[in-house]
């Protein structure tokens, strides 16, 4: 199931997963990188395996294009 996360992305359980992409991850860093998360022109979404979080994908919207951060 496809949930959206961005009320709750700035989480142990999304930094558990989205720390993998991340150079030398802390979860202070990611929290500065949730930050400019929130704009609107940001997307993010999760993929969860009944209750458990397994992959996070994020957008931003561009004009007319969607790139996959």
């Amino acid at each position: 199931m496809i949930k959206d996360i961005k009320n709750t992305f700035c989480s142990l359980e999304v930094y558990n997963i989205y720390s993998a992409c991340m150079y030398e991850p802390t979860f202070d860093k990611f929290k500065t990188k949730a930050q400019l998360f929130s704009a609107p022109t940001f997307s993010l979404l999760g993929y969860y395996c009944k209750d458990t979080l397994i992959g996070v994908i994020v957008t931003k919207e561009k004009e007319d294009l969607v790139e996959i951060v």
